[in-house]
């Protein structure tokens, strides 16, 4: 059975579009003819546009939670027993958006060929990358794949949870930010100007905090915009260049020494490595395997080159325990449940405790950053609007006491 995409008008005259599996094209045809569909264009989507389908699936990969729904779908569907094809053609009618039932009836055809369900989700790999391949061969290869997408359906959703925790924890600060810039660009572009030329037409002698915000104030006014463009030119430039590979190791490991920040990296981190190592172990892949395929998750540079220290480590014969804590770089508690995991012969379950604790850390670092971060911001901003304030106060106040002289 091959997939065909289709463009026509629905029977109340609508635009129509879509993907419909059929053994031939004619096949297609009837199907969308009963459906009420007046077929415009057909065309297979498999074998004859193989190649622009695997380009557009590298170009435009599922959501994280489009992918979470797919893998937790999927799971429900094995777990009740159900074919493997019949289960990929069920999420496919399931989905509302075209390009992922394309995708996904690729994946079946693929499947329908004689490929394995691992090879089959080569066909997107910016969709699913190796850790998800690694899991569903190491799930095929045990039959207990529906075990493996369970655990894989809810590996995604809690790194969907502490994606957003990370997103959450920072939209408050970020949002504090603007509103209070906004104000104080507003104060120093319209109202102090106006306020000002009040005293400057009294030919009134004005305090220096009165004279220094003058001088901001007719700065923004005249230079603002031109300021802003070179500001936001030299972030750009700055985050291409500590992007750089011979910048960005260094620029990786310095953030991990920097108080608050490096802890809450290390913290991040050492929470992907073990929930990833925690599936990986627990599904059945091998060790260097799973660490190779864990360094790939973290992000911080430093990490990884940690992460590929210990691997080489472990290649050599050293036991987990000992390759992590010469590295000095992972959390010890995590370092030491991997040596109790190790020496009682349960590592994946230790692994998967490890990482609930991680999470667990995470969480109460960010709350502790947070408590940090937005007392700092409300100083600050309340301090420069306090110096805008007391800048208009201060004249007025000195005028005041003039008259009544």
């Amino acid at each position: 059975m091959s997939a065909y995409r289709y463009i026509g008008k629905s029977p109340n005259g609508s635009r129509a579009k879509g993907v419909i599996e059929a053994d031939t094209a004619r096949g297609a045809r009837l199907k969308l003819r009963e459906q009420g569909i007046f077929i415009e264009k057909l065309s297979e989507s498999e074998s004859a546009e193989t190649r622009t389908n695997q380009t557009r699936f590298w170009r435009n990969p599922m959501k994280g939670s489009e992918l979470s729904l797919f893998t937790r779908q999927l799971s429900t569907l094995v777990d009740a027993g159900m074919p493997l094809d019949e289960a990929l053609a069920t999420v496919a009618a399931q989905s509302e958006k075209a390009a992922t039932k394309s995708l996904v009836l690729s994946i079946r055809a693929k499947l329908l060929e004689g490929h394995s369900l691992a090879a089959a989700l080569a066909v997107a790999p910016k969709s699913f990358n190796d850790l998800y391949r690694a899991l569903i061969r190491a799930g095929e290869s045990s039959g207990l794949l529906g075990q493996v997408l369970e655990q894989l359906a809810d590996y995604l959703e809690n790194r969907m949870d502490t994606q957003q925790k990370l997103k959450s924890a920072m939209a408050y600060p970020i949002v504090l930010m603007v509103v209070s810039l906004g104000i104080v660009v507003f104060l120093m572009t319209s109202v102090v100007p106006e306020i000002v030329s009040v005293f400057q037409k009294s030919n009134q002698a004005l305090p220096a905090l009165t004279e220094i915000v003058i001088a901001m104030s007719d700065y923004l006014v005249n230079y603002g915009a031109i300021s802003l463009v070179v500001i936001v030119g030299l972030v750009i430039a700055v985050k291409r260049w500590l992007n750089r590979p011979s910048i960005k190791p260094n620029y990786h490991a310095k953030l991990l020494t920097f108080p608050v920040i490096g802890p809450l990296i290390r913290s991040i981190e050492g929470t992907r490595f073990a929930s990833t190592m925690s599936i990986l172990v627990g599904s059945g892949v091998n060790l260097v395997d799973g660490l190779k395929i864990a360094g790939e998750v973290m992000t911080n540079v430093a990490m990884q080159r940690a992460n590929q220290r210990v691997t080489d480590q472990v290649i050599a014969g050293s036991s987990l325990f000992k390759a992590l804590n010469d590295s000095k770089s992972y959390p010890l508690l995590l370092v030491h449940m991997v040596g109790s995991g190790e020496r009682s012969g349960d590592l994946a379950p230790m692994l998967d405790r490890a990482a609930i604790h991680q999470e667990r850390e995470l969480s109460g670092k960010l709350a502790a950053a947070m408590t940090l971060i937005e007392p700092a911001m409300i100083l600050i901003m309340g301090g420069v609007v306090l110096a805008i304030v007391m800048s208009v106060l201060m004249p007025m106040l000195e005028m005041n006491n003039m008259v009544q002289l």
